[in-house]
């Protein structure tokens, strides 16, 4: 397909309804990233880290933390394709998109035919990995998730998606490309290996390759994409006795969220009902909110002042690593409450909440950050010193301290 990147006749000139068109798609493939990558963290932070935690040999904590390490690298290209559609979409005159429905949302909700969901890691979890990122020519019918939801077989892949996001980019010229250059944002701004700078037609094709190649991989080589990590690690828990696959993963919830209210369009989420552990979840969405508008100020503020800019682009990353996976792990060893069966565990929401833009003066947002931040860091400390005391919260509080000092201090 790359050799033949224009059809029969001469390129159109772009109108309005092409660009509206890849403003819809590129936004929809923004929400399936971000949802993508909230997924396998969520599985990620169930695998039982410990032998203490009961079931595990050495070689089964060994299997465990490598499916673990596999899944948030997943996950952190999934975040590489978030950005690199914003990249898109600020290239063709449009604006970052970073929103998203809460979980879960039902299966017919995407053409994806198949429920986006917060699912601890287990069979039926891998195989909507399996399915989420399956390459175009495996049928629907041939999808390991057929049949998970009822009526709602899989119709659609995210590389279909970006196919079709691929034709209409190739039959334009250049003159589709309409954003300002000073708009993108490159790995000179943002620590995302491979993320490319949005100039013109052929960057813009390179880049949707890139996403489809590590998502299903090219038809010569799927070993390393997505889709193959899914596969093989299916494979090999398939390969497990009952006992072994019930011990790896930590008994979690499936889509929690703190309120009884439905938000955003997630009426069937699980409520966890433990004070405590709801306190945690509720920081966690936080933290991850104020992760998010960071990652906002950074893509649509690439002109403000630099070094501000720069700060906040590093401490978002910093949030992901220091403080959600240490936080998203201790949540999957507390109480869901009462409510749930006995020995019930807790997860992250990932919930999008209501928040308020950041003033576009780098200066005055700053402030804006480092007052919420400070206010998060004070009940995290709180909740560390709690009657569980794991020690992932702890590290979590301390590294969002740090954070502040190291990158938002002046």
């Amino acid at each position: 397909m790359k050799d033949k990147e224009r059809r029969a006749g001469s390129p159109r000139h772009p109108t309005s309804g092409v660009r509206s068109q890849l403003y819809s798609l590129l936004s929809e493939a923004c929400e399936l990233e971000h949802g993508l990558a909230c997924s396998y963290l969520y599985s990620a932070f169930t695998l039982k880290k410990n032998v203490r935690e009961g079931g595990l040999d050495a070689v089964a904590l060994g299997r465990n933390r490598r499916w673990a390490a596999q899944l948030y690298y997943v996950a952190a290209e999934e975040m590489l394709h978030l950005a690199q559609a914003w990249n898109l979409l600020s290239a063709l005159g449009g604006t970052p998109y970073f929103n998203r429905p809460n979980f879960p949302q039902q299966a017919k909700y995407y053409a994806l035919g198949v429920e986006m969901a917060l699912e601890p890691f287990s069979q039926r979890a891998l195989q909507r990995f399996v399915c989420y990122e399956r390459p175009a020519e495996m049928s629907a019918d041939q999808c390991p998730a057929a049949g998970l939801e009822a009526g709602a077989p899989p119709r659609s892949t995210v590389g279909e998606l970006y196919r079709r996001i691929r034709e209409i980019i190739v039959e334009q010229d250049d003159g589709l490309f309409i954003g300002l250059r000073s708009g993108q944002v490159d790995m000179a701004l943002v620590d995302f290996p491979n993320l490319i700078a949005i100039r013109d037609r052929t960057s813009a094709l390179a880049a949707i390759d890139m996403i489809t190649e590590q998502g299903e991989g090219a038809a010569a080589d799927r070993e390393d994409s997505h889709y193959g990590i899914f596969r093989k690690t299916l494979a090999e828990f398939d390969a497990l006795g009952a006992q072994d696959q019930a011990a790896a993963a930590r008994p979690s919830i499936a889509n929690p969220r703190t309120s009884f209210e439905a938000d955003y369009g997630a009426p069937n989420g699980a409520v966890v009902t433990d004070a405590a552990t709801r306190e945690v979840v509720d920081i966690f969405d936080r933290f991850y909110g104020a992760m998010l508008t960071m990652l906002a100020f950074v893509f649509t503020n690439t002109e403000a002042d630099a070094p501000i800019v720069r700060a906040f682009s590093r401490a978002s990353l910093d949030l992901m690593t220091r403080v959600l996976k240490p936080m998203g792990e201790a949540i999957t060893q507390m109480p869901a409450g009462e409510c749930h069966p006995a020995g019930a565990t807790a997860g992250p929401a990932f919930a999008i909440r209501r928040v308020v833009a950041l003033p576009a003066d780098a200066r005055v947002a700053a402030q804006v950050l480092i007052d919420r931040l400070t206010g998060l860091v004070e009940r995290a400390d709180a909740a560390a010193s709690g009657p569980l005391r794991l020690e992932e919260l702890t590290a979590a509080a301390r590294n969002a301290r740090e954070i502040i000092g190291e990158r938002m201090g002046p």
